[in-house]
């Protein structure tokens, strides 16, 4: 029965069986829904995992739950195997769990747990791509000389960068770079000016002019048989000034020589004061039976040893080569010429200077030396019980330093610093017809082994006086005193340091003695 509104008038009505029996089943289908929805909503999981995969966690709750999971096998790679141990617990229990602290998280629509990855871990993998670089500048571009011919193996570097190339024989070039902003070109080769090019935003080719290096061709270069200019020099001579020598604090003059010159070598096989020249060898050596040492002319005079000079006393030194410039001296040059020429006084008013130095020297290495109480040990392994518990303790703890020395033979005669100093006071001038040079000046060093000491005084007068247009008086004199104090030979000191066993006395410390006299003191003592 159903009551029913027909007009004023409420009627009852009978319903047929078949409709009665429709609406049960709907009512059946709404409530089974409900409660479904109910139970899904608070599904209850438990789990007892053990080092189990994320994707075996999903499947668990799957079997439990009913619920659905969407993610991608790449999201789970490379994460680590789970451990849970829940009991009724709910889904989102379950999961916060299982995702603290990993690079996941989830959201719940309706029957589907949808996985993502947090926004942490996705700003990481974009950080891992790599940004696309942009395209390589090519730069072009031909060197020419004055004459518009091409140069070839001209270095071309991007400034600032290890960025390079040559040029080849039609003077061109390329560069490759990344970075077209502030792009500067140093140009240079050998007998040109070197050149920088600042290039445009959009300049990718250049020509470039380089003009000849002129330095140095009118200076005035000394030669066996007067001076010349160096744009005109056909022989081979090298030649320093004063300028190259006055800054290298050396004691002997062979030494300045070193790395100055191409083609001139200057070994040096001691470091004994006095006698640390080098030998000098010009384009190799030039004779096996006669000396292979070249000959030295100071001022136009011919010496055999030019190290006691003083090399604040140096004009210029040049240094003939081949067989044209040492022609002139015939067979005594045959091993290359050197030609020494000591200052002259200028024009103009009197000047005064002083160049002094000092510094120390140091060994750079020296052998490790075993101590007395290693020594015993290893002297008892060879020959048993030469040194009893007794005594190698007191080589160890160096209680009896008379009887049961520690001896360093290296540091007893080796000292940590060497002093090194060397001044000189010079004083020039002149006229138009008188000019003079007078130099003082004085030398010291100390060796690295003690007592061993070399100085050297010297004083030299150099004057020029005009007689008249044609007659020209040059006066040149020079004083030299030498001292050395030295063992007589220094090889051998260094052989029995290393030799002497450390069990061996340099000199008698009296400990013993010492100590008995403070206790004949100590009564008196108020």
């Amino acid at each position: 029965m159903i009551l029913s509104i027909n007009g004023n008038f409420l009627q009852w009505q009978k319903l047929s069986p078949q409709c009665l029996k429709a609406m049960k089943i709907t009512v059946f289908l709404l409530t089974i829904s409900f409660l479904q929805v109910h139970a899904k909503g608070f599904s209850q999981v438990t789990l007892s995992l053990k080092k189990a995969p994320m994707e075996k966690v999903f499947r668990e709750i799957e079997s439990q739950t009913g619920y659905g999971f969407l993610y991608t096998k790449e999201m789970l790679a490379g994460l680590p195997e789970v451990t849970i141990n829940v009991r009724n617990a709910t889904v989102k229990e379950v999961l916060n769990k299982c995702f603290r602290g990993q690079s996941l998280e989830y959201s719940i629509d309706k029957n589907t747990i949808v996985i993502t990855r947090s926004p942490s871990a996705v700003a990481k993998i974009l950080v891992m791509i790599p940004i696309p670089l942009p395209p390589p500048i090519e730069i072009h571009g031909k060197v020419l000389n004055q004459r518009k011919h091409p140069l070839q193996n001209v270095s071309i570097l991007i400034a600032g960068t290890k960025i390079g190339t040559t040029t080849d024989g039609d003077g061109s070039f390329m560069l490759t770079t990344s970075d077209d902003k502030n792009i500067v070109l140093e140009i240079s080769s050998v007998g040109y000016q070197t050149k920088r090019v600042q290039l445009s935003k959009l300049q990718t080719a250049i020509e470039v002019i380089l003009e000849e290096e002129n330095r140095g061709l009118n200076e005035v270069v000394i030669i066996g048989y007067g001076t010349e200019k160096k744009s005109q020099l056909i022989g081979s001579v090298s030649q320093i000034n004063a300028k190259d020598i006055e800054n290298r604090p050396v004691t002997q003059l062979s030494n300045v020589l070193t790395g100055q010159m191409p083609g001139v070598t200057v070994t040096q096989t001691t470091g004994r004061p006095g006698v640390n020249n080098g030998a000098i060898r010009i384009r190799g050596v030039g004779s096996f039976g006669a000396s292979p040492n070249p000959l030295i002319l100071l001022d136009g005079t011919p010496i055999s040893n030019f190290n006691e000079i003083d090399p604040n006393n140096i004009a210029s030194i040049s240094v003939l080569k081949d067989a044209s410039s040492a022609a002139i001296y015939g067979s005594r040059g045959a091993n290359g010429v050197i030609l020494v020429t000591t200052k002259l006084g200028s024009q103009g008013k009197t000047v005064v200077s002083y160049n002094g130095y000092a510094g120390f020297q140091r060994p750079t290495a020296l052998p490790e030396m075993t101590n007395s109480y290693e020594y015993a040990i290893a002297y008892n392994e060879a020959k048993p019980n030469t040194y009893p518990a007794e005594a190698l303790q007191k080589f160890k703890d160096g209680s009896d330093p008379d009887n049961y020395p520690n001896t360093n033979f290296l540091d007893a005669i080796i000292t940590k610093k060497a002093l090194q100093t060397g001044h000189n006071i010079g004083i020039s001038g002149g006229s138009a017809t008188n000019q003079f040079n007078l130099s003082v000046g004085g030398l010291f060093q100390d060796a690295i082994i003690v007592k061993n000491n070399y100085a050297r005084y010297n004083a030299r007068l150099n004057m020029m006086n005009k007689l008249s247009d044609k007659l020209k008086l040059t006066t040149r004199l020079s004083y030299i005193n030498s001292v050395s104090h030295e063992p007589s030979s220094v090889t051998t000191i260094f052989d029995e340091a290393i030799r002497q066993p450390p069990l061996t006395l340099v000199y008698i410390q009296m400990v013993d003695l010492v100590k008995e006299l403070q206790e004949l003191v100590q009564p008196y003592h108020v």
